[in-house]
């Protein structure tokens, strides 16, 4: 089992735990592509947008922010 799938394993369950509210659903997927992913802002923020979900660079960082606070609150 690589490190990845040890850290997925172990933080998902965590993340729909505590990643909850309005914008959840939203967060959750943009917390699993940053932490697990890797993806840039730009990947994240076209992934979204296929979603049919459009919000700046700004905004994804500052949900990036606020939500690995909460989450990491929580470990």
């Amino acid at each position: 089992m690589s490190r990845d799938e040890i850290d997925r394993e172990a933080y998902e369950p965590l993340i729909y735990r505590w990643i909850n509210g309005r914008n959840g659903e939203r967060d959750r997927f943009i917390l699993s592509m940053y932490l697990f992913d890797g993806l840039t802002y730009e990947k994240m923020l076209d992934r979204l947008s296929e979603q049919g979900c459009e919000i700046t660079k700004d905004r994804l960082k500052q949900i990036l922010q606020a939500r690995k606070e909460q989450l990491f609150r929580h470990t």
